[in-house]
């Protein structure tokens, strides 16, 4: 509260109700009319009332004073009514002071009653008060969101319960072209395609089971062209919770959906060329392996016969020159196969399927030369679950490692290789353990790169292609690869597939060791 001594002229001013704001002064003066047309009365009736009923009069002149003076003109009209009473119908007669505990007593019960009065009529004005300020905040508040609605840049409409339109901002009627008036009542589907009508509907009444969303929805506007909006719809419910309706905002968005399309379809165009050039470019690059080989076959064919033939009759360089000769076509004949395998896995399809690793293991030591050095030992540990993979693609996977394993030994050393499965929870990893001459550690991220060789070609042989198609097969299939191993200690290739759930393998369970003889 402020203090009396520094109110102002604002502070002074207060709300009657029917006579509007108001001086202080105007509160005093209409509980002292209220309490003089009290006293008139009380003279009225005073043959009837005598010394009974004093203050009757004076509780209506209480009330009429705190009504249209508040609680300043009802206590004053409370302190004019003991005062008048007091001098005027108390006995003794135009005396003050009370006599007695009657005249106490009705005293009392008139200050209590016409506080009670005055309690009550100023609980009612705080009320009406707090009301109509928060009705005013109410109507401006609502003025601003009208306005806000009305000059908003994307379309607004209120639907009912029955997907009508109840309201509808300038904006909309823009973007579909009709005026307000045809739009309100209307229902929603009557602006839409009709092969869009029924999704429509089916959006509306997710709206009536309380979801709010964000949707692409196309309109048909009055000329007929297509108007593609972002909507933005929420549920309208009243106070119970029962459904009202809904509030839509749409945002046009018609230019970028057509951009989209033109751009989709100039992906699928772009997409269909390039799968056209990329089949153009394996044909190509079959048909110039084809012409690269032939060559090759009659360098070797031809240094194999002059050997044959002629060996005798040629010093011993000139036969060296034509090993050297024959070594070389070789390795360009072997290099062209890599990359002619490499170019499929990276291109071709490669289907999946499920297959028992163990037995195509088996049989991929069975069918390649490659696999049967003079004494090799190959040891199966545990069972193999059943994977996810392309037959082809594993068994060019199985020939390459088991190969590196039976080529990278020191001289005289027998090639011993393990193998076996790890499963995880989704994945199957197979592990490939040689006792080989080791990778340095700084090697192992180059290693599964294009022509990436540790040695050179008179140490090993090879093209540098053969882990790059592993990993490549490897990702193709959904899977990994990778390698721990240090320089004679030998090394630990291992490759991940997915796995076959719920799926039991026939495999053995015991170890299992295969040796290849080669006769001398």
């Amino acid at each position: 509260m402020v203090p009396d001594s520094k109110l102002t002229r604002e502070d002074t001013t207060v709300f009657y109700p029917f006579l509007g704001h108001r001086s202080q002064w105007f509160a005093y003066a209409v509980g002292f009319l209220a309490v003089a047309i009290g006293t008139l009365l009380r003279y009225a009736l005073d043959p009837l009332l005598a010394d009974h009923g004093v203050f009757a009069t004076y509780f209506p002149a209480v009330a009429v004073a705190v009504f249209f003076g508040r609680l300043s003109a009802g206590l004053w009209s409370i302190f004019l009514s003991t005062l008048a009473a007091d001098f005027l119908f108390f006995s003794p007669r135009h005396s003050l002071g009370i006599q007695g505990s009657t005249q106490a007593a009705e005293l009392l019960a008139f200050m209590l009653g016409a506080g009670i009065i005055v309690g009550f009529g100023e609980a009612m004005h705080i009320a009406r008060n707090k009301a109509a300020e928060l009705r005013k905040k109410s109507e401006a508040n609502e003025k601003k969101a009208r306005q806000i609605v009305e000059t908003a840049n994307e379309g607004i409409w209120v639907l009912d319960a029955n997907a009508r339109i109840s309201m509808v901002n300038p904006r909309m009627c823009e973007m579909l072209g009709y005026p307000v008036e045809e739009m309100l009542g209307a229902h929603k589907w009557d602006f839409l395609f009709p092969e869009d009508t029924c999704a429509i509907q089916q959006l509306f009444e997710r709206r009536r089971a309380g979801i709010s969303e964000h949707v692409d929805v196309r309109f048909r506007t009055r000329e007929g062209k297509e108007l593609w909006t972002l909507m933005a719809a929420r549920s309208l419910r009243d106070p119970d919770g029962h459904f009202e309706g809904a509030l839509d905002m749409f945002t046009d968005i018609t230019q970028r959906k057509y951009a989209e399309d033109r751009l989709e379809q100039a992906v699928t165009e772009r997409g269909d060329r390039v799968r056209e050039i990329a089949r153009e470019m394996e044909l190509f690059s079959y048909s110039m392996a084809h012409d690269l080989r032939a060559p090759l076959r009659a360098m070797q064919g031809l240094a194999r016969v002059v050997l044959e033939d002629f060996s005798s009759f040629l010093p011993q360089e000139g036969r060296d020159h034509l090993h050297r000769l024959a070594a070389a076509a070789n390795r360009m004949d072997r290099l062209i196969l890599d990359v002619l395998q490499y170019s499929h896995l990276v291109r071709g399809e490669l289907p999946l399927q499920e297959v028992d690793p163990k037995r195509l293991i088996q049989d991929a030591i069975a069918s390649y030369p490659d696999l049967e050095p003079a004494r090799n030992s190959i040891r199966f540990e545990g069972t193999f679950p059943p994977v996810l993979a392309n037959p082809g693609a594993l068994t060019q996977i199985v020939s390459n490692l088991l190969s590196n394993a039976i080529k990278f030994v020191a001289p005289g050393t027998l090639p011993k290789i393990r193998i076996w499965a790890e499963s995880g929870d989704s994945t199957v990893r197979l592990c490939f353990k040689d006792n080989g001459i080791g990778i340095p550690k700084k090697a192992h991220q180059k290693l599964f790169g294009l022509f990436q060789r540790l040695h050179a070609h008179d140490s090993y042989e090879g093209t540098g292609i053969g882990l790059a198609i592993v990993r490549k097969a490897a990702e193709r299939m959904g899977g990994q690869v990778g390698v721990e191993s240090e320089p004679g200690k030998g090394s630990e290739f291992w490759v991940t597939f997915q796995a076959i759930k719920d799926q039991n393998t026939n495999s053995q369970s015991t170890p299992e060791e295969v040796s290849i003889p080669i006769p001398d």
